[in-house]
């Protein structure tokens, strides 16, 4: 029981001015059962309106005469010594960590300072620095491509001198043969020239009467002049037969008359030996027909020889022809490599988002994975409203996120283990949640827990919910983007190359160049294409450097390059021509005559334009006055019937 007449001393011994009180007088009690105890509970304990007053009635007053009081910051100060902290402590506490703060502001500023200098300092090099960095980004696109044609063309020239050395050596081995061959037939044409001459001196000495008689110089003539019809032969031969036989009848009447058959002996045995010699003639010429036949057997031969030669030439062409092939074969495999490389790194990036989500999935569940770098602050849901940067945003964070398995055993470190091992604790949480149910539970614990496992469990399928949309919409998202991405790049890299050709033809010059370059390869659309162009003569800068005339020229090249790519049926220029001069009025004529795959129609106010030179029709605008009105009126004129070819242009 508490005490009720305990008495209150209200006969305080204060400073004079200081507003003291007691603290039962300043609490208000509602319930009057609740007095007694506020009084007892509080005493004679005063209320101060300065620290160094209570200070001052609890421990400076006379010894005799102390109090419990307490400041209105909240510190109680005991008559007996004892302090309780109240507002001081939590200003001193605070103000400390205000001090520290304060030096990492100071810190932070000092250091953004020196960020705004080295910034400033950038800015005013920046117009310096993109036009360095423009000539760099030219020159190193050009190394490049001149690397690239070093070693193409090192590689050729490799492949060709080697060529060139089996050829050489095979043209060697068929020149020694040729020579060869062409020895032989030469000492065989000799030898059988000389034949050719026994035999035509053979043939004069055996068919001399004969020649003397039919009245030919020798018997060649007679065979190339040719003999009479068959009939006049036969005729001959009857003839000279009778004459013959003549001749005999009146020799051997002669023989018998005269009695001279010694002397008839004698002749007809030189008789016998003309026709031995006759026949030993014909003997030879036979020889001489076989040694001819020979010899052009033998030239028969040669001529396979060289016949084979050439096809072994052919042969070492069509194996050029086959490396060629298989160059082209390996180009076509490196092509394939890219976009298998391609596609790995596209499952790579589908990997990155599915470990993304189990980690958001992680974090908005509340479950803790161990690291070992990074914690669970650094897992951010990217937006896929926002542009694609937020993902490398993404990406760049979780490259600090470094997940500690060591604390897992080894038979989890396995991808059907761990399924298992899921699976087992799933049912484990099913029996632990029966057991819970199967109890005697403290049935208020029991009716928030399943208040509050509701309300998780629709949280949690909302989350599921939440991921899943997330994740299609990421899956839909990448498709998107890698779509974009392709097209993009499939029109860059055919205009990165028709730009370069198209700026040649204009200039019709070969050491003109025009280079596109992305400023941003990782994401190619989010940023600019950066076009800079070399004029023939002059070193590469970007398009702001230009002259007006080489701006247009460039521009030009660069809307032709884009219309190769997606071609459309008219193209209508408003004075292209205003800021060239005719030199490149000219060039332009001449191109649009060279590439007319669309209807062009350009719009002039020069009435001596090179246009009209490479024109179908040129149409034309003037003012006439009419019933004191001035009016305009077209005048077309077609120029097919009065075109020039382009050699003349």
């Amino acid at each position: 029981m508490f005490d009720s007449d305990l008495c209150l001393s209200r006969n305080l011994s204060v400073p004079s001015g200081e507003n003291v009180k007691l603290l039962y007088d300043v609490i208000h009690c509602s319930t009057p059962v609740m007095e007694p105890a506020v009084k007892f509970s509080v005493s004679n304990c005063l209320v101060c309106e300065t620290a160094d007053t209570a200070r001052y009635l609890a421990y400076e007053m006379d010894s005799t005469v102390k109090y419990n009081a307490v400041s209105l910051d909240g510190t109680y100060y005991h008559k007996g010594g004892i302090v309780s902290s109240g507002k001081a402590s939590l200003q001193q506490k605070a103000k400390r960590w205000l001090g520290q703060e304060i030096l990492e502001a100071q810190n932070r500023k000092t250091k953004l300072r020196e960020k705004l200098q080295e910034l400033q300092k950038r800015c005013r090099m920046a117009p310096n620095a993109r036009e360095t960095s423009d000539e760099i980004c030219s020159l190193e696109t050009r190394v490049k491509y001149a690397k690239e044609d070093r070693n193409r063309v090192s590689e050729k020239v490799i492949e060709l001198q080697s060529q060139l050395e089996r050829l050489n050596a095979q043209s060697a081995d068929v020149d020694s043969l040729i020579a060869d061959l062409e020895q032989k037939m030469l000492d065989h044409s000799n030898e059988r020239q000389t034949i050719q001459n026994e035999m035509n001196l053979l043939e004069d000495a055996v068919f001399a009467d004969f020649c003397d008689k039919i009245g030919v110089a020798n018997i060649r003539e007679y065979e190339g002049i040719g003999l009479r019809s068959y009939k006049e032969k036969a005729e001959k031969r009857i003839e000279l037969s009778s004459h013959k036989q003549n001749i005999m009848t009146q020799l051997q009447y002669e023989h018998e008359k005269r009695t001279a058959r010694n002397g008839m002996l004698k002749k007809e045995q030189e008789l016998k030996e003309l026709e031995g010699k006759l026949e030993s003639e014909k003997c030879n010429v036979q020889e001489s027909e076989e040694d001819k036949a020979n010899y052009k057997q033998k030239f028969e031969d040669l001529k396979l020889k060289l016949e084979s030669t050439k096809e072994t030439f052919l042969s070492a062409e069509k194996e050029v022809t086959k490396a060629k092939d298989d160059v082209k074969t390996l180009a076509e495999d490196i092509k394939e490599g890219s976009s298998q490389l391609s596609s790995m790194r596209l499952k790579s990036e589908n990997l990155k988002y599915e470990r993304h989500t189990l980690l958001l999935q992680c974090k908005v569940q509340g479950l803790n994975i161990p690291m070992t770098q990074g914690t669970m602050a650094d897992i951010h849901e990217s937006s896929f409203n926002e542009s694609f940067s937020s993902s490398q945003g993404m990406e760049q964070d979780e490259k600090r996120i470094i997940i500690d398995y060591a604390r897992l055993s080894e038979s989890y470190k396995e991808a059907s283990d761990v399924k298992k091992v899921v699976r087992q604790l799933g049912l484990n949480i099913e029996d632990t949640m029966f057991k819970i149910r199967s109890a005697n539970p403290n049935m208020k614990v029991v009716d928030e827990f399943d208040a509050i496992q509701s309300a998780l469990k629709n949280i949690c399928s909302e989350a599921e919910s939440a991921v899943k949309i997330l994740r299609h919409d990421g899956h839909r998202f990448k498709q998107i983007r890698d779509d974009r991405t392709h097209k993009f790049m499939e029109c860059f890299n055919f205009l990165e190359t028709e730009v370069d050709n198209v700026y040649k033809k204009l200039y019709e010059a070969q050491n003109g160049e025009a280079i596109l370059t992305l400023e941003n390869a990782e994401e190619p659309y989010l940023a600019g294409v950066r076009y800079s162009v070399q004029v023939p003569g002059k070193k590469c800068v970007a398009m702001d450097c230009l002259s007006g005339g080489e701006a247009a020229m460039a521009s030009l090249a660069f809307m032709f390059a884009l219309n190769r790519y997606r071609k459309a049926p008219i193209i209508i220029l408003d004075e292209p021509d205003g800021s060239l001069d005719q030199r490149n009025v000219m060039r332009f004529a001449k191109f649009l005559k060279q590439n007319n795959h669309s209807q062009i129609i350009v719009i002039t106010h020069r009435y001596r334009s090179a246009y009209a030179v490479v024109a179908d029709d040129v149409t034309g605008v003037v003012k006439e006055t009419e019933n004191g009105l001035t009016v305009s009126k077209m005048n077309i004129v077609d120029l097919a019937e009065y075109q020039m070819p382009d050699e003349e242009m």
